[in-house]
């Protein structure tokens, strides 16, 4: 393999796909802690895995010979991450990677490229959808989803597919998110995919008009003209998490979603790991959130609010990582609407009515709930 590239092109390529290596090597199977790369006509194909998600990602190079290389993916990123932007010239003497920059040069021992790991190709359902809608849909979803492998079904996403519409639904126990978005595809399939591998999407789509997915029996299959995303779909029925989400009340408060963000923030400066922050409400259209601890002390911030359908005031309490990881899921949103309940799930939807329901469970103390 003979191929000249970008340095920093190659860096950020690496960085991408480093995401997907395993960083334990104990893993039964050789080269999942090395990157595999391959020189073709007008670009380099870099790859990684950890056997459960692969990436592949395209870079731009001028390739004067074709062939592979598979080299140790961490070292080979910190040498390309320190290097100035300049051109990079690689070169492979039988499984070792040879790297020119300017005065900078190094030799990589590597392994048979042939030993790395072949990527799973999904076959199935097909359809493409608008990769910001994804990226954002996906993004609201996500933070829902258990990061606790005790129960591996939770850590994935349930993606349904039919009527013309993709559905996504996460749920930990403790919260709920439900998004959907349009896709052209009639037909009707359902699969639950690590919710690690939409967080890794957003990196890899970044740019990208559109993305291809692929629905298979056991993987599934995110790809655009620069880059593809392989997962292993988790196995399993997903529980009936819909079932908790309450009907609508005529109780809501629109919440400006730049000032809730500001005074979660703050009292969770107040709160210990994983306890409540406390959002009492006034009919009149006064919020007032406080939190308190034995160790930190007190704080108290004031907003205003609509409240529409409430005649007395009601305090409820939110885990204040929850709140905030919602919040700033939202991105660009300005208002939130909010059915508040001091006894059962609270509701969070878009003011825009855009198709995402956010559910959290309420906290309960002693003295403050009611």
């Amino acid at each position: 393999m003979q191929a000249s590239v970008l340095s920093e092109n190659l860096a950020r390529a690496l960085t991408i796909v480093g995401r997907a290596v395993a960083p334990r090597t104990t893993l039964p199977a050789p080269g999942v802690g090395c990157v595999h790369i391959e020189a073709a006509a007008e670009h380099l194909v870099v790859r990684g895995t950890n056997l459960d998600i692969g990436i592949r990602y395209k870079v731009g190079a001028q390739c004067t010979e074709t062939g592979s290389v598979a080299v140790p993916a961490k070292l080979l990123a910190d040498f390309c991450g320190s290097l100035p932007p300049d051109r990079l010239d690689l070169t492979t003497k039988k499984d070792s990677l040879c790297l020119a920059c300017g005065p900078y040069q190094a030799n990589i021992v590597g392994m048979d490229p042939g030993e790395f790991p072949a990527f799973s190709k999904a076959a199935g359902a097909a359809f493409e959808v608008d990769a910001d809608q994804l990226r954002e849909t996906s993004s609201r979803v996500t933070v829902a989803a258990a990061s606790d492998e005790s129960r591996p079904i939770l850590t994935g996403v349930l993606c349904e597919v039919g009527k013309g519409q993709m559905s996504l639904s996460a749920a930990d126990g403790f919260r709920l998110s439900i998004a959907t978005l349009a896709v052209e595809y009639d037909g009707t399939h359902k699969a639950i995919i690590p919710a690690r591998a939409f967080d890794e999407l957003a990196r890899v789509t970044n740019g990208a008009e559109t993305v291809r997915i692929v629905i298979g029996k056991d993987h599934v299959a995110f790809s655009t003209p620069q880059a593809e995303l392989t997962a292993r779909l988790i196995e399993g029925a997903y529980p009936n998490v819909k079932s908790i989400i309450p009907p609508d009340s005529q109780r809501w408060v629109r919440l400006n979603v730049a000032d809730m963000v500001q005074a979660a923030q703050l009292a969770g400066l107040f709160t210990e790991s994983d306890r409540a922050i406390w959002i009492a409400i006034e009919p009149a259209g006064r919020l007032v959130v406080t939190s308190q601890s034995d160790t930190c002390g007190h704080q108290q911030s004031e907003m205003e609010a609509v409240v529409d359908g409430m005649t007395e005031g009601m305090q409820v309490g939110l885990n204040a990582r929850f709140l905030l990881q919602l919040l700033k899921a939202m991105g660009g949103q300005a208002e939130l609407d909010w059915q508040p309940d001091s006894q059962a799930p609270t509701v969070f939807r878009p003011a825009d009515g855009n198709g995402f329901t956010h559910v959290i469970m309420p906290m309960q103390m002693a003295g403050q709930a009611g």
